[in-house]
Formats: structure tokens, C-alpha cells, sequence
């Protein structure tokens, strides 16, 4: 084999060693933002809990930074013991009274009433979608709830005589969530670029005259 011909072999083993590496570092090194599995990396919300007793209240935005025009999901999820029951606090109505009720849309809102768990519990939830008008930091209002525990504790001593009492109303509540909300990157002008733009002068439009026939009786 001559050197000609040597050369141009190890070429070809370079190269072909090179699109190996490229496509092990490709699956494997997770460029492009993919996740664990292979898929898309979901983007990162966050959540307040709230729990008494036997109920818990969660609500969750996610992701809690977007940009326009992405939506944020909006989900409130109360979990309470059987033998209790549940008032839920309307979360769209919440909404529709929060101050920045006019910087957002509330789209597809889904509801799920005392669905039973694996566990034995019953399970209340609210969820939509919020796709918002203007860039800012917007609170969205606290999710809450009222219940009643109606179930028989069962601890009293044996011979110990049980005095019926009305039962108590608790309110739960989580903490409020801020979302934050930015204009698509480069659709923003710069103070730089508004200083540039310049406004015309008006144009004065030539005036037309009319031609009016007047017609005697």
C-alpha cells in the first residue's frame, strides 16, 4: 500500500470515529434542554401548600416565568380524608376578583368534584390556563377552602358519657404566587433604538371641491 492510499484511509477512520462521538455525545450529554427520559425539559413552576388536619390545599403555577405569548398552568388541588366535607373556594372567581384581572385570560378551566383516591380520599381540583396582555410581575391571588370534620373521633373512655357539640368551620388557605412575565427576546427596543425612530411631519392632504348643481323649482 502506498503512502497515497495509507493517508486517505486514516482519513476516512478519523472521520468516522468523529460522527460516533458526535452522535454518543448527542443522545447522551443532553444538548437542546432534553431531559432524563429523552424528552423536552419542562420548564420550572412553583406551588404553595397549606394543611390542617385531615385537608390539604395545594395550588401550583407552572411554569412561574414565561414569556409572551406562552401561557402559565394554573392548578389548585385539595385532598381531604373521607367523613369531611369540603367547601372550595372558587379560584376562577378569585381570579375574575384580582386586581390584575384585566392583564390576563382565563382559558380552559376544568373542575374535578370529591373524585376518590387510591388511598381513600377524596380529591377536589381546579385547573386552567392564563395567557397574559402585558409583560410584569403579576400576584395571582391564594387558593382556599372551608370544611367541617363530621367524623366520630372514637377515643372517648369506655363508660364516658359524649357531649354533642356543633362542629367547627376551619378555613385553610395557601400564600399567594407571583408570575413573572417578559417580552420574546429581540422584540424589545432598546432606549437606544426608541431614541432613533422619528415621527413624520403631517402631510397637509390637497382639499377637494365639490361641484353643486342648484336646480330651481
Amino acid at each position: 500500500m502506498n503512502a497515497l492510499a495509507a493517508q486517505s484511509q486514516f482519513r476516512r477512520c478519523c472521520l468516522a470515529v468523529a460522527v460516533a462521538a458526535g452522535l454518543i455525545c448527542a443522545g447522551g450529554c443532553g444538548f437542546g434542554g432534553a431531559g432524563e427520559d429523552g424528552g423536552p425539559r419542562e420548564k420550572p413552576g412553583v406551588s404553595r401548600e397549606a394543611h390542617q388536619g385531615p385537608v390539604t390545599i395545594t395550588l401550583s403555577v407552572a411554569p412561574d416565568e414565561i414569556e409572551l405569548p406562552d401561557r402559565a398552568n394554573v392548578r389548585v388541588e385539595i385532598i381531604a380524608e373521607t367523613g369531611v366535607t369540603v367547601t372550595p373556594g372558587s379560584y376562577e372567581r378569585f381570579l375574575d376578583e384580582n386586581e390584575h384581572r384585566f392583564d390576563y385570560r382565563i382559558i380552559a378551566p376544568r373542575r374535578e368534584t370529591a373524585v376518590p383516591t387510591g388511598d381513600g380520599r377524596l380529591r377536589w381540583s381546579y385547573a386552567c390556563e392564563l395567557e397574559f396582555v402585558l409583560p410584569g410581575e403579576y400576584e395571582l391571588p391564594a387558593a382556599g377552602l372551608s370544611f367541617i370534620d363530621e367524623r366520630v373521633a372514637g377515643d372517648g373512655q369506655l363508660g364516658q358519657e359524649v357531649t354533642a357539640t356543633e362542629p367547627e368551620v376551619i378555613t385553610l388557605a395557601t400564600e399567594p404566587v407571583t408570575v413573572t412575565v417578559r417580552e420574546l427576546a429581540g422584540t424589545q427596543l432598546s432606549p437606544e433604538e426608541l431614541a432613533n425612530i422619528k415621527v413624520l411631519e403631517p402631510v397637509e392632504l390637497p382639499r377637494q371641491w365639490g361641484v353643486w348643481w342648484w336646480l330651481g323649482p
